[in-house]
């Protein structure tokens, strides 16, 4: 090669430039550029985050003891991480893009606090190393909101005794007098967001009548009808969950449930 460089040279001065510059992308440039090409992320709506990067960040941003462990507990709406450290277990949720604002997850979170100052027993956020709450994470999809939360100590039980019932019934009873009067810069639960609208939707899925969507719509004209029964002025308002149920407590030793997941929760 360097000869016909050479000999080139000789007659064309700007022929060996040429081939040496062919020469430098072939071998070297080329490969890199493929090699990036193949790289290139083809384009997502939802992605799940590696729980052992995600491991790394929270125990940086969060100033937790090494060793630091995390791994998905649950991928749906959002995706839930168990984080456990040196020194005890939080629990870390993802929110899909574009599911909350940030507005949406400041006011759970301000409802959050608000019961656990008043001694209610409920999952809360963990603030980082600098106080602040909500995360924002650059992921393949686009920006998504992350937030450290307490443990709920306990399991979940589908089969409560009648003191579980107790306990919780207590539970959320004194959770409803905080909240009571507590209004949420977010949804207001009507008899149209909650009955009327979410009818028009699920009808739109059946192409032709059965049994399931009878059922559905007798139910629906019955709910109706009993909230139009009620006296609006003597209902008690305030701050809901809108999403109690068995999956979202965790029962501890003693009979006593905690809440968690209150990532509906809103004006009714």
């Amino acid at each position: 090669m360097y000869k016909c460089y050479s000999s080139c040279y000789t007659t064309n001065p700007t022929l060996p430039t040429l081939a040496a510059i062919g020469y430098i992308y072939r071998r070297y440039l080329f490969p890199v550029a493929r090699q990036s090409f193949l790289m290139s992320h083809f384009p997502v709506t939802c992605s799940m985050l590696s729980a052992t990067h995600l491991a790394q960040y929270v125990g940086d941003t969060y100033a937790l003891q090494r060793p630091v462990v995390c791994a998905i507990i649950r991928s749906g709406v959002n995706d839930t991480y168990s984080v456990r450290y040196a020194g005890g277990q939080y629990v870390l949720r993802v929110y899909s893009l574009g599911w909350r604002t940030l507005n949406e997850i400041e006011e759970e979170l301000r409802l959050l606090i608000a019961l656990r100052d008043a001694g209610i027993r409920v999952s809360y956020p963990v603030g980082d190393a600098k106080g602040g709450y909500i995360q924002m994470l650059d992921a393949p999809e686009g920006l998504r909101y992350a937030v450290l939360f307490s443990y709920a100590p306990g399991d979940k039980i589908h089969n409560f005794t009648p003191e579980q019932h107790y306990n919780a019934g207590v539970s959320i009873a004194q959770l409803h007098k905080v909240t009571e009067g507590f209004s949420l810069n977010r949804t207001n639960y009507t008899a149209d967001t909650v009955l009327i609208q979410p009818m028009a939707d699920i009808t739109a899925f059946f192409s032709k009548p059965c049994p399931e969507l009878e059922y559905l719509q007798t139910t629906h004209k019955l709910l109706l009808s009993e909230w139009a029964k009620a006296d609006t002025t003597q209902l008690r308002t305030g701050a809901v969950h809108l999403d109690m149920w068995f999956d979202n407590m965790n029962v501890d030793e003693a009979g006593q449930p905690t809440i968690f997941d209150f990532d509906f929760c809103g004006n009714g």
